[in-house]
């Protein structure tokens, strides 16, 4: 599970990932449109903030357990962004703490930094990257991007963003990082442009409650032992400003995500957490395709009855509902198109700390990897339906599909299907395996053009 505690030894050892691929002609065939791709332009047309998955993509970090989770990476991969596997890792005893299979998981997209745009001046006009605090000694030890000195060698330098040393050179000049001092995952952070929208799940992290949310999921930790993992993991360490974790009231945790993210706090949106859904995260259920449009999943009726046991559809329903109230609240109060992908029903449920658990296999839990506004690519989960899940099921699987690919195709993406049934098991599917970076200078976007990439 994707919030589940994976106390790992984290070593940072980074392998090429296709490097062929990157540089065959017959596969990139983007333009020298440097006059059409200006880094100033476009980056000034952004608004301050954390940048929108939407936006241009200038790479794609890959988990390194990726490849066994979602294997069909392995031959559909973005073969012009810069995909690179990210994460080697040790483990010492048997037990790997398995989110499935007994593969040790760190999601990717739950400790990458958020990227902004900053209008701090000590800023100076550069992407700022916003790293986070997590009880998971894996993403914490992760400090080829965090570093507790501040930027390290290895933040944007080839390590990170290129196999090709020449596509960005080192970047750490043209970036500032500063690490926000609250618990938080990136799964549960969707920026559209306009509003940030998580779940309500971040206040209940940053408060003393979160050890009751901890251990119903079958841990045993008391105040001390909870306090020392915190104390492991540099909560109380103080960051560049001074300011360090301390529990917060739902009011003070708005008001350090505003402060960090630059994002006013009225356009901070919290929202209530689907049924069911253990993650908790908010990219489970919505998506930004534009500053003012979204789309969230749609479970039916035809879909509720396509279930093979009746056990399964009262969690379908109050997750129908959940999903239709919460399209009806960002087209009324907020003022957002919202469409609508139909989705299956939850399945899978397991019972853990009294509460039914479900797998959602959600359209909303893509990667966008917009390469230059033209090519825009969008890998979208696919499941392999078992055979003894039942014709209607596989039927409606199959219909819904093909209702995602007419969807993304009609908003400008090009739709690659990739098999997602380990991921989804695990609690995540390929956003949040995966987190995208986008260009961080004229010097950055100018060498990804000039490679013909």
């Amino acid at each position: 599970m994707r919030n589940a505690l994976a106390f790992c030894i984290l070593v940072l050892g980074l392998s090429g990932c296709f490097p062929r691929a990157f540089n065959d002609s017959k596969k990139s065939q983007i333009k020298d449109t440097t006059s059409e791709m200006n880094f100033s332009q476009w980056y000034n047309s952004l608004p301050t903030g954390p940048i929108a998955n939407y936006e241009l993509t200038a790479n794609v970090v890959f988990h390194k357990v990726g490849s066994e989770l979602i294997p069909d990476f392995s031959t559909r991969f973005i073969p012009e962004a810069k995909m690179e596997k990210r994460i080697d890792y040790v483990t010492s005893g048997s037990n790997k703490g398995s989110a499935d299979g007994g593969v040790s998981m760190v999601w990717m997209r739950d400790y990458q930094p958020i990227v902004i745009k900053s209008s701090d001046p000590k800023a100076g006009g550069k992407a700022r990257f916003i790293s986070y605090l997590s009880i998971n000694q894996a993403r914490s030890a992760y400090n080829g991007t965090v570093g507790m000195g501040g930027p390290s060698a290895d933040l944007l330098g080839p390590h990170l963003i290129s196999i090709d040393k020449e596509v960005i050179g080192t970047e750490v000049d043209s970036i500032s990082l500063i690490r926000m001092p609250l618990l938080i995952e990136g799964g549960n952070l969707v920026s559209t442009g306009e509003h940030v929208f998580l779940t309500e799940h971040i206040f209940q992290q940053n408060s003393r409650a979160y050890i009751d949310y901890l251990n119903k999921s079958g841990r045993k930790f008391d105040a001390n032992s909870l306090d020392k993992i915190y104390r492991e993991n540099g909560f109380y360490t103080e960051n560049e400003l001074g300011e360090k974790f301390e529990y917060r009231t739902p009011e003070q945790v708005r008001s350090v995500l505003s402060k960090y993210l630059e994002v006013k706090s009225e356009n901070i949106v919290t929202l209530p957490m689907l049924p069911g859904e253990g993650t908790h995260h908010v990219d489970l259920f919505l998506l930004a395709m534009g500053r003012k449009q979204v789309m969230v999943p749609e479970i039916t009726d035809a879909g509720i009855s396509a279930l093979a046991f009746d056990s399964e559809k009262p969690l379908a329903r109050a997750a129908q509902e959940f999903l239709n109230t919460q399209a009806n609240l960002l087209r009324s109060r907020y003022g957002y198109q919202v469409d609508r992908l139909e989705m299956l029903p939850p399945i899978f449920q397991i019972e853990q700390g009294g509460e039914k658990q479900a797998v959602y296999f959600s359209p909303a839990n893509v990667l966008l990897a917009n390469l230059d506004g033209v090519r825009k690519n969008v890998f979208i989960p696919h499941f392999e339906v078992p055979a003894d899940w039942g014709q209607p099921f596989r039927a409606y699987s199959a219909k819904i599909e093909e209702q995602w690919k007419s969807y993304f195709s009609k908003n400008g993406w090009q739709p690659m299907f990739i098999t997602a049934n380990k991921a989804a098991r695990a609690y995540g599917l390929i956003r949040c395996l995966t987190a995208s970076v986008p260009f961080v200078s004229e010097r950055h976007m100018n060498r990804f053009l000039k490679l013909k990439y």
